[in-house]
């Protein structure tokens, strides 16, 4: 239920146990064990064996790798739909992350993670392409990176010549919300591109719902990352179809 607000963050915490605390008395009672040292957080109880403790630690992490940093949040967002709540969905992932010895300490295996996580569930009416450019599209919004790995490119991508003759229409510049003074030349040292199948941009900027549309439309997204944000997204974003 809380998941289903979509709070910025998700914080799952654990039991301290604080001499003088109410919960410090009942320690008998049900049973708690915990760590001699501060913050004297519970590591187990007659409810709930270390084991389980250990397996919500894990998923703990994920939780915060995967949702709290908004690094997936287009991604997880479509992904979580097909789940029945968010604990099998961040357990499932956590298990899956460990089965397949995924490195979280690097970005790239991170993002190849979740894309393993995502290609092997069996999900009814699930997209794994539409689901791929998503995970491409998070990617390109933490910042200017060429180096897209390879789970993640295009099949086919837009040109140097082709991205520079669009910087050079009417409008272009001004939708990227560069400044009046800059030249195509300047602003394509800014920007970053890649093709999509999807419009995954009409996808994102549609109103919540269970029925959101994946339109097949072959387009590129060119990025601003030299933009100030002013709103939700860091960076400014246009589309072209091709």
């Amino acid at each position: 239920q809380v998941f289903s607000l979509k709070p910025d963050a998700l914080q799952l915490g654990f039991l301290k146990m604080l001499k003088g605390s109410p919960i410090f008395y009942q320690g008998e009672e049900f049973g708690y064990v915990y760590r001699n040292y501060p913050p004297y957080e519970v590591i187990a109880n007659k409810f709930m064996s270390a084991t389980d403790f250990i397996k919500l630690k894990k998923v703990e992490n994920i939780l915060d790798r995967y949702y709290n940093t908004m690094r997936y949040k287009n991604s997880i967002n479509y992904l979580y739909r097909f789940f029945e709540n968010a604990y099998d969905f961040f357990e499932n992932l956590s298990n899956s992350i460990e089965e397949n010895a995924i490195d979280l300490s690097k970005k790239n295996e991170e993002f190849y993670g979740l894309y393993l996580f995502a290609k092997n569930s069996v999900l009814q009416d699930f997209n794994i392409e539409f689901f791929t450019e998503l995970l491409r599209f998070d990617y390109l919004m933490m910042g200017r990176n060429p180096n897209v790995p390879d789970f993640l490119k295009a099949e086919q991508i837009a040109s140097k010549e082709e991205i520079f003759e669009i910087l050079k229409e009417e409008d272009t510049l001004k939708k990227l919300r560069f400044g009046e003074d800059i030249s195509p030349k300047e602003a394509f040292k800014k920007i970053q591109w890649s093709n999509f199948e999807y419009d995954v941009t009409a996808y994102i900027l549609e109103t919540e719902s269970h029925d959101k549309t994946l339109i097949k439309s072959q387009n590129i997204v060119i990025i601003n990352y030299d933009y100030e944000r002013k709103g939700d997204e860091p960076f400014a974003v246009i589309r072209k179809y091709v």
